[in-house]
């Protein structure tokens, strides 16, 4: 027989005495357990979440990892919230309680819309244990557990137990134990399948209208550092942090703004003695500067050495001096090194007039086509010269005869059509690489002879292309 029916099938007559028997009576006993406080407290954190998960969107913008874990946190606590809501609804709307009724004649369990019940001659074994208000109730070899909060109810019905199931009648829940009125756990299945759904779109949803609070805030705050910037660099770093904010337009309005004012910021700055070609190119450069791709110009830089140990021979030969070799001045394995620092320090010469427009100056052997270029080609080529060069080390000091090279450069400014704007050569014999002035001796590889020489022919270079274009005098 099956003993576990459906609620809602029953017959109108039967819900009815169902309900009934829920009332304590003479000839019944009623266990009924109150609401748990854990769903209010479970109210109470999910409310506490809430107000946490709004204070942490006033903050800086999220990571991506972030999102993951408030949505985790929402998923714990608005789950656990929703489900408390769910039980303390259901208990105050449906008419049938969940909790026991021992009758006279039956026991008859009900959760939910679950309606299950035995014959008191079933039980073969019933105990009431005070200390957990729990009874416990033997149905072959499985154990009931039914909370029992009315501990008078409780201890008379064991008192009483025995004689009770013996005077058991058939009880009137047997009648219908049919198939047509059985209890469907796929019900059950179905209820939790919904009621998941449900918490998992409630976490997302919170978590996602946090994360566009969150996003919205700090929109605001990125634009309050942002809108007295004057660079186009700080824009952008707005636009990259917020593609689609609020104030997008605005920024790019203020980067056409300070494109369209380079040149005639340049125009105000040019000194005197500035060569009008040098001038007319960068013009036309800064132009176009607005249409440059992430505001990139490449640098090509080619190098080429046109050394003669021949002539460091005559020159030991008429000085009597022990001259070092041409890769003490020019070593082939910092090739890279020197086309670094040229184009670091090319950077530096366009400043006065890029700087707004935050302009990057990128080394690359394979400029790609379309983009403006600034070549650079020098030749290192053998002079009757030499530079002496003291090392203070140790309270003492240490003599090294280095030969000197003419470099010749060749720099042309091609536009992002490749048109050539602007072209100049310079060759210069220094006269002298400077000094490397107080050093750490733990950074001593950095201040080698080599690198100090062609730190000062660039800044050579870099001066006259300074003068060129009307920055220096």
């Amino acid at each position: 027989m099956n003993n576990i029916l459906a609620f809602k099938k029953l017959p109108a007559d039967v819900r009815q005495r169902l309900i009934e028997l829920q009332v304590p009576a003479a000839d019944n006993f009623v266990f009924v357990p109150p609401l748990s406080k854990m769903y209010w407290l479970a109210i109470g954190a999910m409310i506490g979440w809430c107000a946490y998960l709004f204070v942490s969107t006033q903050n800086y913008l999220w990571e991506g990892w972030m999102y993951w874990l408030f949505f985790a946190g929402s998923l714990i606590f608005v789950s656990l919230g929703l489900y408390a809501i769910f039980r303390l609804i259901r208990a105050r709307t449906t008419s049938l309680r969940d909790g026991c009724v021992f009758t006279t004649d039956e026991c008859i369990r009900t959760n939910g819309g679950r309606v299950e019940f035995w014959n008191l001659r079933e039980l073969e074994g019933f105990q009431f244990r005070e200390d957990i208000r729990t009874i416990e109730i033997w149905i072959g070899d499985k154990v009931k557990k039914i909370r029992a909060d009315n501990i008078a109810d409780a201890e008379r019905l064991g008192a009483n137990f025995t004689e009770i199931r013996k005077n058991a009648g058939e009880g009137f829940l047997p009648p219908y134990a049919k198939p047509e009125n059985a209890y469907q756990s796929s019900a059950d299945w179905l209820l939790w399948g919904g009621l998941v759904v449900v918490f998992i779109a409630a976490a997302f949803g919170a978590t996602s209208a946090a994360q566009l609070l969150n996003r919205r805030f700090d929109d605001e705050q990125t634009w309050k550092r942002t809108q007295e910037a004057t660079s186009v660099g700080d824009f952008e770093e707005y636009k990259k942090r917020h593609p689609q904010g609020i104030y997008a337009a605005e920024a790019d309005r203020r980067m056409a703004e300070i494109f369209g004012k380079l040149k005639e910021n340049y125009a105000a700055k040019i000194k005197k003695t500035a060569d009008e070609t040098a001038v007319k190119g960068l013009s036309e450069f800064l132009d176009a500067l607005g249409k440059l791709p992430d505001r990139t110009v490449y640098v090509k830089v080619s190098e080429k050495r046109e050394l003669d140990d021949e002539v460091i021979r005559k020159m030991k030969l008429a000085t009597g001096y022990s001259i070092s070799g041409y890769d003490y001045s020019m070593p082939g394995n910092n090739e890279d090194y020197r086309k670094d620092k040229l184009t670091k320090d090319l950077g530096l010469v366009f400043l006065p007039a890029t700087r707004s427009a935050s302009v990057n100056f990128e080394l690359t052997d394979n400029p790609p086509p379309d983009r403006a270029v600034l070549n650079v080609a020098y030749v290192a080529k053998s002079v009757e010269n030499f530079y002496r060069y003291d090392w203070y080390s140790n309270r003492s000091i240490t003599t090294f005869y280095y030969p000197a090279l003419q470099f010749d450069f060749d720099l042309t400014l091609n536009g992002a059509d490749g048109r050539e704007l602007y072209r100049t050569k310079y060759g210069k014999l220094l006269q002298s690489p400077g000094s490397t002035g107080l050093i750490d001796a733990r950074d001593v590889a950095n201040y080698s002879f080599d690198k100090l020489y062609f730190a000062s022919v660039s800044d050579d270079f870099c001066k006259y292309l300074g003068r060129q274009f009307g920055f220096l005098e």
